[in-house]
Formats: structure tokens, C-alpha cells, sequence
């Protein structure tokens, strides 16, 4: 039997063993003994019977066909390669260690005796040397080290999952008791687990690192310094929001010249650290350096941040009144445009503060306005705050810029360029025709598709629409050409969020509802709007729409302006270039009808300040309500005035995100500019 022993050994033959193995050696002198024969018996052996003759030679039918049987072959076993036979050994000797660690848990124990490190060598060489290499051209692998040439049998794996294990748990000072046995066993901490460990530490939030775990997270990151671990991006973050929450900002200050000396990306989160530090401790004149180095490196400040930065211009001293004035009015108009609707637990108190205090002598007061933004109390009228011709050309451009770089298909984009310069002429610039259609309208689009022209590709295409949707020798109204090529619109409709909305069901169809569609324009024709209804080509494939949906495409055709996007563009690009380089007069508002939040990576590509300024303005909400075949629209158009922060000449209005109240502070300071457009 082999009996587990404690770390360093292998295995072992017990003492219970030495009688088994004294029996077996006396086996092979019994077995000689018994072999010994008698001339007497040997000729007794020799004598045969007649009968037993007789019998002998019969043969049975069964014993005929097994005789016959031809005897297989048995396959000669086939030598490992080197590099495998190499793997195999590594392999016994993970065995042969966890066995050990799991056997040393248990407290067994024995003595190292020359016995046992016989045992050892024989199990962990089980396949003898290595034979040379037949082929000399060949390069031998090196041979196998291990990395971790400590003999302590406690691996950095099983450390890791006990990490993970204790913080899910919620067991923070078990899994930091954990880290610290195994570091005192001398084991090999990888990156991961200082990562991990660290971040646990230190959270997401300043504000909520407990005092002793960032005394631990300071003390982790210097063990894994002196450990020879390379700390990476998430490491470093970690280390400074605990060093700024010890309040040793001169360490900190010191990390963040190494990122950067390392050529380590600076994020948000290893800015806002110091951020947070100043404003706690009133540096001012810090706090905005450090402000307006995340707004140069293109960082989307939050409203917390913002929050901080008021508190620091609140609680600054030794700071003349003017630049605390002036720092506040720059950090009040970054914030204006960043955050338009701020939360009132959050942003209102701070707000308040600095109103009020100070020697400043402000009247805060909370108040409503009516439906067209005019406030009784204080007899203003909110504006509508329009995104300029800065801001609509800021859009394009990283529109454009995003587009060139994932557009599959460039030269439809460019040719729906071509078609919204020939939208943005004026009537009078464009003549008639004698029967009546204008010459603006693209030689290709007769059909009645807002499709763009020129390639003889979508001409086919256009083709194949006719002869499906179109009856043989039917005649073509005259007066459809007329309506159809005008290009007018003040309402752009994203035709597939509309076709999609609560189509999300089990067993729902994979094509889009064209039902609620209709109905959407339909509602949009009665309210007098002209619409421009843009839908990816997909939607019209004959294995996708149903036959029945036919009768809705012509009636799009020949009532709306329609726009089909090719296949490789993504519709949303379409629309959105639309609703923004549209520029003919219109005696109402564009529109943009869709309830598409806007968050996919594509819109976070596009300049934020702008493009909230763009949506805010521009974009109309709906829901279908009623059955899917005849649903009810309900429309929530953008207000007459902008909801959001604006400062006027006398007051300043800050909204909230929850309900219509409006924080209104009187402005008796006139260093305070307004910078509305």
C-alpha cells in the first residue's frame, strides 16, 4: 500500500508492507520446489488409457471454429515525442503536488526515508530519458523550467479564487487576511490579484473608500512593488484615489508623472482623484487647473464632478472675491451646456449655498413656469435655446469622420449629399416643367422613390420595384409625379424605430409593423406636416415583408417623400445629416420622430455639447396606443422654451430631472456673463 506523506515526499511503502514484500521475494524458491518430479511419478503421468485416448481426440464443432480463428496482431506501442513525453511528466508532478498540499491539510505527516525518495523517482520518471534527436536540422525546445520555483505548494490560483470567493462574500478583511498568509508563504501574486484586491479596496467613488481599506491599498501597492509586479493602468488608479483619500497628494502627484512618463493613457478616473482632493481642501486655483486639463483631453466631465468643483468655490479661502467670482461664472457656463437637467438632491444645494452666502445677498426661491416658459414671479420667458451654426457644423464633422472610417458603401452617402443640396435650394431657383413636376427632382426618381439617382445599379433596382408593386398595362396616375418630387420636409421619420416599437414579444414577426407606421404618418399628414420618411432597404426584401404590405409601400410612395437607404449605411446617419443640414426657411420647427435614446457608440462618437443642444430642440417623442393593426398616436413635441439651466438678465433658472419645479436665484453679481445664444 502507499501511504501519503507531508511536502517533499512523493510516496512511500509503509512498514505493514515489508512482510508482503519478504513473501513475494520467497515466492520464486516455493515455485522450484514445486517443480521437482519423481521417476515414479513420471512414468505414472505417461500412462494413457484407450478410453481416455478415445476421448481425448474428439473435437467439438465449437472447439473446431475457435482453432480456426486467426490470431490478432497486437500493436507494438508507439514512443512519445520528447515534447510530449515532457508534458506528461509536468502533468505527474502537478498530480503529485496537489495530492501533497491536500494530504499536508489533513496533518498527515512522515519521515523523508531513503525508501521514499526511491518511490518519488521512480513515479515522476516514468518514461525513461529522452532519446537524441534523429534529426539534426531540427531545434530541441528548451528544456521545461518552472516559473515559479518556490517549493511552497500553495498556488497563486487557488489565492485568486479564495480572493474572488471573500469579496463576494462581502468578507473584505477575510480576503485581505488571505492576500497577506499567502504573501507570508512566499507565494507569487499575480497582476490580476493585486488588480483585483486594489480595486476592491479603493471602489469607483472617492468619497466611499473606508479610511483603513486605503491604508491596505497603499500598503498592497507597495508590496507589489517590491514584488517586481508591473502595475498597470487600473493599479496605478486605485493607488492614487487611495492616496488622496490619506491625503498624501504629493505621492499622488508623483504617480500621476509616472503614467504619464510610461506612456500610460490618462482616463477620467485617474484625473478626477485630484479633483476631488482640491475641492475637499478649497484649492481653488488647483481644482479648476485640474478641470480644465480633463476638458483639453476631451473628457466628459459628470455632474458630480461639477458639484465638487462648486463646493470648492463655496469653501475657498484666501481667495480674492473677484477670481472666486470669476472661476464660478466659467464653471457655472461649462456646466450649463454639459448638464441639462441636473438632479435637485444633488445639484440644488450647492447651488443654493453659493446664492445665498458670501456677503452675496442672492434671493433663491423655487418656482414654476406655464407652457410657454413664462415665470409670473419673476416676468421672464424662458428661451429656446437653438443650436448655432458652430454646433450643427461641429455634428457633421465627427458625423463625417465616423462614417469614412466604417461606411461600407461611400458613394451612396455621398449621392444622398447630392440630394439634400438639391432639397436646400429655394423654389424660385428651380423651374417647372410644362407638366407641372419640378426640375429639381432626380432623372431617376419617376417612380416615386426619394432614392439617389445615377448609378445604373439602383436603377435596376427601382426597375424590379415596379414590375413587383405595379399591375401589368396599368397606367400611371399623372398627378403622382407632381406631388411625389417635392422635397420640402419639416418632419424626418425614422421608419424603423417606429416599425420595431413594442415588437419585442415572443413570436413576434421579424419584420417591421407597417400598421403603426401608417399610422404615424397619417397622424403627421392631419397636423399639416410634411414628412420624409427614411427606411434601410431590408425592410422592403421579399423574403421579409409580406404581400399584404405591398398596398402600404405604394401609398408611402405616393404621399410621402421616401427615402430608401442602401444596404452597408446604417439609416440613423441619413436622418441625422438630414434633420441638420436641412437649411430651407420653414415657417415651423424640424422635427426628428423617433424614441431612440441615442446612446449607441455611433451617436457618443458625435460632439456631446452639441449634439444635447441638437436633441433637446429637435427630437419627438411618441408612443402607439390601441391595438397593432390601428394604433393611437400620441406625439411629445419638443416645449416652446428649452428645459434646461439658463441665466437671463436678471435671474438665473436651474431645472430638475424629477418634476417642472425651477430653482430661480436673482444674479446681483455683474462679473456673471451670459453667455446664451
Amino acid at each position: 500500500p502507499i501511504t501519503p506523506v507531508g511536502v517533499g515526499q512523493a510516496f512511500t511503502m509503509s512498514e505493514a508492507a515489508a512482510p508482503a514484500a519478504a513473501a513475494a521475494a520467497a515466492a520464486p524458491a516455493a515455485e522450484a520446489q514445486s517443480t521437482k518430479v519423481t521417476p515414479a511419478a513420471a512414468a505414472q503421468s505417461t500412462k494413457v488409457t484407450p478410453a481416455a485416448a478415445a476421448q481425448s481426440t474428439k473435437v467439438t464443432p465449437a472447439a473446431e471454429a475457435q482453432s480456426t480463428k486467426v490470431p490478432t496482431r497486437k500493436r507494438k506501442r508507439k514512443e512519445l515525442p520528447p515534447e510530449r513525453q515532457r508534458c506528461v511528466m509536468q502533468g505527474i508532478e502537478a498530480s503529485a503536488n496537489r495530492f501533497l498540499r491536500h494530504t499536508s491539510a489533513l496533518g498527515v505527516d512522515a519521515s523523508d526515508s531513503a525508501e521514499s525518495a526511491e518511490k518519488k523517482n521512480r513515479i515522476t520518471q516514468p518514461l525513461g530519458a529522452r532519446p537524441p534527436n534523429p534529426n539534426p536540422k531540427k531545434v530541441e525546445c528548451a528544456p521545461y523550467r518552472n516559473p515559479n520555483p518556490n517549493p511552497n505548494p500553495f498556488r497563486a490560483l487557488d489565492l485568486k479564487r479564495e480572493l474572488v470567493r471573500l469579496k463576494a462574500a462581502g468578507d473584505m478583511d477575510g480576503a485581505l487576511a488571505a492576500l497577506w498568509r499567502g504573501r507570508e508563504a512566499s507565494v507569487a501574486v499575480d497582476k490580476d490579484s493585486y488588480g483585483f484586491i486594489l480595486a476592491a479596496c479603493c471602489g469607483t467613488d472617492v468619497e466611499a473608500i473606508d479610511d483603513g481599506l486605503a491604508a491596505e491599498a497603499v500598503r498592497i501597492f507597495k508590496d507589489a512593488e517590491i514584488a517586481g509586479v508591473p502595475p498597470n493602468e487600473s493599479m496605478m488608479t486605485s493607488y492614487l484615489r487611495a492616496c488622496c483619500h490619506v491625503d498624501d497628494i504629493d505621492e499622488a502627484k508623483r504617480m500621476v508623472a509616472a503614467m504619464g512618463a510610461a506612456g500610460v493613457n490618462l482616463k477620467l478616473r485617474s484625473l478626477r482623484p485630484l479633483l476631488h482632493y482640491y475641492a475637499r481642501h478649497g484649492l481653488l486655483e488647483d481644482c479648476v487647473g485640474v478641470f480644465r486639463d480633463m476638458q483639453r483631453r476631451g473628457f466628459e466631465i459628470s455632474e458630480l464632478d461639477y458639484v465638487f468643483t462648486f463646493r470648492c468655490c463655496c469653501d475657498a479661502e484666501g481667495v480674492a472675491a473677484a477670481a472666486r467670482e470669476g472661476h464660478f461664472a466659467f464653471l457655472f457656463g461649462e456646466f450649463r451646456e454639459d448638464v441639462l437637467r441636473p438632479e435637485k438632491q444633488l445639484v440644488w444645494p450647492v447651488l443654493r449655498r453659493w446664492y445665498e452666502g458670501h456677503g452675496r445677498g442672492g434671493e433663491v426661491q423655487v418656482m414654476r413656469v406655464d407652457a410657454t416658459g413664462w415665470c409670473a414671479a419673476t416676468e421672464e420667458r424662458l428661451r429656446s435655446v437653438e443650436p448655432t451654426e458652430e454646433h450643427r457644423a461641429a455634428i457633421v464633422a465627427k458625423l463625417e469622420e465616423y462614417v469614412k472610417v466604417t461606411v461600407k458603401h461611400r458613394r451612396a452617402w455621398d449621392r444622398f449629399h447630392g440630394w439634400l443640396e438639391r432639397a436646400n435650394r429655394a423654389p424660385a431657383e428651380e423651374k417647372k416643367k410644362e407638366d407641372g413636376s419640378r426640375a429639381g427632382a432626380t432623372e431617376t426618381d419617376g417612380d416615386g422613390a426619394g432614392e439617389a439617382p445615377g448609378l445604373k445599379q439602383e436603377q435596376r433596382c427601382k426597375q424590379k420595384f415596379k414590375q413587383r408593386f405595379e399591375t401589368a398595362g396599368e397606367e400611371k396616375p399623372k398627378a403622382k409625379a407632381a406631388h411625389i418630387r417635392r422635397r420640402e420636409f419639416d418632419t424626418i421619420v425614422d421608419g424603423a424605430n417606429i416599425g420595431y416599437f413594442r415588437q419585442n414579444f415572443k413570436g413576434a414577426p421579424k419584420h417591421i409593423n407597417y400598421h403603426q407606421l401608417d399610422a404615424m404618418l397619417q397622424e403627421l399628414r392631419a397636423l399639416g406636416r410634411k414628412s420624409l420618411l427614411v427606411l434601410h432597404r431590408r425592410h422592403l426584401a421579399k423574403n421579409l415583408m409580406p404581400e399584404w404590405a405591398e398596398a402600404f409601400i405604394r401609398k408611402w410612395r405616393d404621399q410621402e417623400l421616401f427615402y430608401i437607404v442602401e444596404p452597408g449605411n446604417n439609416d440613423d446617419w441619413y436622418w441625422m445629416l438630414a434633420s441638420i443640414t436641412y437649411t430651407r426657411a420653414s415657417p415651423v420647427q424640424m422635427w426628428v420622430v423617433t424614441n431612440d435614446l441615442m446612446r449607441d457608440h455611433h451617436f457618443q462618437m458625435l460632439s456631446q455639447r452639441s449634439f444635447n443642444r441638437w436633441r433637446e430642440r429637435h427630437q419627438v417623442y411618441y408612443d402607439l396606443i390601441g391595438s397593432e393593426r390601428y394604433p393611437r398616436v400620441e406625439l411629445r413635441p419638443p416645449l416652446p422654451y428649452s428645459h434646461r439651466t439658463q441665466q437671463l438678465e436678471r435671474f438665473v433658472y436651474v431645472p430638475n430631472a424629477s418634476d417642472d419645479e425651477w430653482l430661480v436665484a436673482r444674479r446681483v453679481a455683474s462679473r456673471e456673463t451670459n453667455s446664451e445664444s
